[in-house]
Order: structure tokens, then C-alpha cells, then sequence
């Protein structure tokens, strides 16, 4: 069995916002399996779990996972904060059933003093939307400056609806809420997690039920069934001949907690616990398994989220460490 160590000194110069996945212009460093950010040190690991050829859009689906999931949330006081997905809940790291990346923003309404052009005055809504930003599969969040802000006094708009990050990524925000990402070769994704390409070809995300969502291809023939469960997530596709495989993703609960002990910023300490991948066996029954680092001076049972080890189907293991 081959160990591969690799120390990442993760929060060295960690910017508010954690730039994770494989941002443009990058210096990277692969070992095969992952991929360091040599500019923060965040280790990116993505397992493809089905790719299906389509009419003019195959279909590839992969998990993959950031180990720069912690970003410094400024306030009184400063605190560790998780990474969120679009819906606003902690990542953990992991990226489970994301196809094609997704957009995301913030809307925040405030209570303002209207002046009514006679002297007088009465409270009036404003409304701001900013930070639009698409995440695409692997995590990377290409940020677009664009702005608008609604109130008694009409619509403002700021910034620009193009990546500042040169990916050429641009951001359709014909509808304020309902934003859309366009990729540098015209794939549209829309919010709600669907994509079209140039051509009109489409993988549509259809949700079955609070524990189904299906992904289905232009014709509508159904590429693959995401279930999630109380402990794991079932990836179902079909083969060549037609039957169904499935990958499974087992996930057990683990209670977050850092001890970075950084001047000026306050740890996290989670009040219940979170259901984490432990492995994912594949079809033909080989898995990958993943191990936790332990939360320093927590004693047993605590852990910071940060992926320790992965052992690799073939028995190899890649193995992190932290400062």
C-alpha cells in the first residue's frame, strides 16, 4: 500500500470568502487523484460516478470535495463559518449532487425613510441583490460584481454581469431572482440546477420527491436517479444494456467543531451532529473509504470536517494533514 502525505497549511492568508475548486489563472500541483491550489492550499478531489454520451450534451456526473470548507465570517466577533451551498446550508466540504454547477446570491431587505418631495416623509422598502456568483462542479465560485438595489427611489444597477475572475462566465439577471449562468461555450444553467446548451439540447433535474430528484436528457430518457437517505445516497444509472447499477455513498454522523485557535477569530462548535461520506461503493463492490481529522484537544468523537484519508479502491490511500 503506497501513502501519499500532503500538508496543507489551509489557513494561511485565508481570504472571508474561501476560494475553493480550481480557480482560472491558478498554480496547481496534482498527484493523480487530487489537485492542491498552490496559491491557499486547497486539495480538490472529484470521483466520477456516471458518464452517459447524449445529443449534443453528454451527461458526466461526478462527487467531489474541497478541503478549504472553513471561511473567516467577519463580525462581532469574527467566527469560523462553513462553506454554504445555494440553499444556505453547510457544504462540508462536499459537492453530492450537483450537475453543472449552480448560481447563487444574496437578498437582504431593510426598512428606509422615504421623502415625499413635500417635507414629509414615510418608511419604504429597500430590496439589494449582490453577490451573484456561479459554482461550478468541482466548487469553483467565479464571482460576478453585478448589483441592484430597488426602493422608493426606483432601480439602481452596479457592477458587471461578467466573471471578474476572466473565466468568461457571464450571468443572465433578466430576472432578478431567477439568475442564470452562462459557461464560456453557451451551456445556460439556471438556478434551479438544469442546462441548455447552444443548440437547445438539455439535462433537465426533475424532482421526483423530497428524496428523489432524477436527471433526465433531451429525449427524456433518465441518465440517473439521486436518492438520498437517512444514512447514504444512492446513485442509480443504467448500463449498456439497459439495467441499472447502482453506486452507493454512506454517510455517518460525526459533531463539527475547529480549534484553530487564530487570534481574533472564534472556533465553531456545532450543537448537533452532521452526517458525513465514510465511503462510496461502487456497481462492482470496490469503494472508496474517507477518514475525518480529528478536532485537536476534543477528545474522541469530534472532528473538524476536514477529510484526513482516502483509501483508494485499489487499496492505495492518500493521506492530509494540518497545521
Amino acid at each position: 500500500m503506497k501513502t501519499l502525505a500532503c500538508l496543507l497549511l489551509a489557513f494561511v492568508a485565508l481570504p472571508v470568502v474561501a476560494q475553493t475548486g480550481l480557480p482560472p489563472f491558478g498554480s496547481f500541483q496534482s498527484a493523480g487523484f487530487d489537485t492542491v491550489n498552490l496559491q491557499n492550499l486547497n486539495d480538490n478531489f472529484s470521483i466520477p460516478i456516471v458518464s452517459v454520451p447524449g445529443r449534443g450534451t453528454d451527461f458526466t456526473f461526478s462527487i467531489a470535495f474541497n478541503s478549504l470548507m472553513w471561511q473567516n465570517q467577519t463580525g462581532t466577533p469574527n467566527t469560523w463559518q462553513p462553506v454554504v451551498d445555494a440553499s444556505g446550508n453547510p457544504t462540508w466540504g462536499w459537492q453530492k449532487d450537483i450537475y453543472g454547477g449552480v448560481v447563487l446570491f444574496s437578498k437582504f431587505t431593510q426598512t428606509i425613510k422615504c421623502f415625499d418631495g413635500n417635507g414629509g416623509f414615510f418608511f419604504g422598502t429597500r430590496i439589494t441583490w449582490s453577490g451573484y456568483r456561479y459554482r461550478d462542479v468541482l466548487g469553483t465560485d467565479h464571482a460576478f460584481t453585478i448589483k441592484f438595489v430597488s426602493d422608493c427611489n426606483g432601480d439602481t444597477v452596479t457592477g458587471s454581469a461578467n466573471a471578474s475572475d476572466g473565466s468568461g462566465y457571464h450571468v443572465d439577471t433578466t430576472d432578478w431572482d431567477h439568475p442564470i449562468g452562462i459557461s464560456p461555450g453557451g451551456l445556460k444553467t439556471p438556478s434551479g440546477g438544469s442546462s441548455t446548451d447552444t443548440n437547445g439540447n438539455l439535462i433537465s433535474k426533475v424532482v421526483i420527491n423530497s428524496s428523489e430528484n432524477d436527471w433526465t436528457d433531451t429525449v427524456g430518457h433518465v441518465v440517473l436517479k439521486v436518492i438520498t437517505g437517512a444514512s447514504s445516497i444512492q446513485y442509480k444509472f443504467q448500463d449498456t444494456t439497459g439495467v441499472y447499477q447502482t453506486a452507493t455513498l454512506n454517510l455517518s454522523p460525526y459533531t463539527i467543531k475547529t480549534s484553530f485557535l487564530c487570534t481574533g477569530v472564534t472556533d465553531y462548535t456545532g450543537s448537533t451532529t452532521v452526517n458525513l461520506p465514510t465511503s462510496l461503493v461502487l456497481p462492482n463492490g470496490k469503494q472508496y473509504t474517507f477518514a475525518y481529522e480529528q478536532t485537536p484537544g476534543s477528545g474522541t468523537g469530534f472532528t473538524t470536517g476536514r477529510v484526513q484519508q482516502v483509501t483508494l479502491p485499489t487499496g492505495g490511500s492518500y493521506s492530509y494533514s494540518y497545521p
